[in-house]
């Protein structure tokens, strides 16, 4: 018995017909109007507006906290220094004989530019990289004003001009400084404070303790970033400012509160201070 399948014959007119009802379809989909993508770039305007000010807020956040590992691995440089100095810590000759009569707001200069090995203060941690593997550590992230690393990149290679880091030191004179004899609560190391535009956070700023201890300073009422000039070419505030500052990272207060009765200007603390009261009467000015 012999069995045959017939394949019936395709339509022709059955694909027209079903083509036609796709075409339909898809003139039938709804679509953006003008007024639909300008709503939509509005709306994706305002996430971005609302948005933007947290995103910045923590990337200041993380620069915040590179910057305060980056003065944790200058304090394991200055303990790995004083190790091998007999206990002391790196001597800046920026202060001079007459400490009165010299500008320690300088003391962010790392090399002074006149031979290749002329270190001074926390540029004799980069000598030979012997203690800081590169100079990066001491260029703080958040910086925006006219010492950042790409400025002195030249010089760091040729070692024959002045190089300015970002953080300031404050061992100064010419009187050896045992890292052991200090109290735990002194501030070796800051944020910068040469200028407004060296004041890093803006709001405050990271200091590295004796005790190798690295805290995050307060500075939301602005009172430390007015006492700072505003420019280079200003720089010099004042030793007795100078002073205040550092007693107030000292202490965790304001300048304002460091200079209330029980805290007069330190005399225990790397390099003299300041007697002058017309000095400390312009200080007290700057909060009025």
């Amino acid at each position: 018995m012999t069995v045959t399948i017939r394949a019936e014959p395709r339509v022709r007119g059955g694909l027209r017909h079903t083509s036609t009802r796709r075409a339909q379809s898809l003139r039938a989909r709804p679509a953006f109007s003008l007024v639909d993508l300008l709503v939509s770039i509005f709306v994706i305007a305002v996430l971005i507006s609302l948005l933007l000010p947290s995103l910045t807020s923590m990337q200041e956040s993380a620069r915040r906290v590179r910057c305060g590992s980056q003065l944790h691995h200058i304090g394991l440089a200055l303990t790995m220094y004083a190790d091998d100095h007999k206990g002391y810590l790196p001597a800046s000759e920026l202060t001079g004989e007459d400490p009165l009569g010299q500008d320690p707001m300088h003391m962010m200069v790392v090399h002074q530019g006149e031979h290749v090995h002329d270190w001074d203060g926390l540029g004799l941690l980069t000598d030979d990289l012997d203690y800081l593997s590169h100079p990066h550590a001491l260029y703080c992230p958040s910086h925006s004003g006219q010492h950042s690393f790409d400025v002195y990149e030249r010089a760091w290679v040729g070692m024959d001009s002045e190089i300015v880091c970002n953080y300031h030191y404050r061992v100064g004179g010419e009187v050896d400084i045992a890292l052991e004899a200090l109290d735990g609560d002194v501030t070796l190391v800051s944020d910068g404070l040469r200028t407004k535009a060296d004041y890093n956070h803006r709001v405050g700023g990271n200091v590295l303790k004796a005790n190798l201890s690295v805290e995050w300073y307060n500075d939301n009422g602005g009172e430390v970033l007015a006492l700072l000039p505003s420019r280079d070419s200003d720089v010099h505030p004042g030793f007795g400012v100078g002073q205040t500052i550092w007693t107030a990272l000292d202490q965790g207060v304001t300048p304002s509160e460091a200079l209330g009765p029980g805290n007069e200007f330190p005399t225990q603390f790397l390099v003299a201070p300041s007697d002058d009261s017309a000095t400390k009467a312009s200080i007290q000015g700057a909060f009025r």
